[in-house]
């Protein structure tokens, strides 16, 4: 519904971020998927590097002045929903 109503709001080669405001590191991102796929194994880390990106965070302030009553799905219940969708899309080939 959202990506629908950005279409008819916005102009042609218009930019706007579609997400939540909410802040996540990469690291409670990827314990959350591992979580939501039963991945009780160990991560490797590499050493850390200037360019690495640590946290994840888009401004939609853009988006909340185009349309007013965002409805967000929680972060953890979307995630979920991907993943299985994912799943049930492409099999439950797991690399890991």
């Amino acid at each position: 519904r959202l990506t629908l109503e950005l279409y008819r709001n916005i102009s042609s080669g218009d930019c706007v971020n579609l997400s939540s405001d909410n802040e996540i590191s990469v690291i409670n991102l990827i314990k959350t998927i591992s979580s939501i796929l039963n991945y009780s194994g160990k991560f490797e880390f590499q050493t850390n590097r200037v360019s690495d990106v640590k946290r994840h965070y888009a401004n939609i302030d853009k988006l909340k002045s185009i349309i007013r009553n965002v409805n967000f799905t929680p972060f953890d219940f979307a995630l979920r929903e991907t993943i299985d969708w994912y799943i049930h899309e492409h099999g439950n080939n797991k690399a890991y």
